[in-house]
């Protein structure tokens, strides 16, 4: 009985150490997306692309 609640506890532990390896592969930003994404709001933030004479 006792190794069996090992086995379960071994098996639980397991899954939820590679769901975690695998959540954080799936959400990992590469350094490009990030750099993309810093060009894009510096390009969207500009006073340079701002409309004049709203607001």
């Amino acid at each position: 009985m006792i190794e069996l609640f090992n086995n379960k506890i071994l098996f639980i532990a397991g899954i939820s150490l590679l769901s975690i390896i695998v959540y954080k592969y799936i959400t990992r930003r590469s350094k490009e997306d990030i750099a993309i994404e810093n060009e894009y709001n510096e390009v969207l933030n500009s006073e340079k692309y701002r409309v004049k004479g709203q607001f």
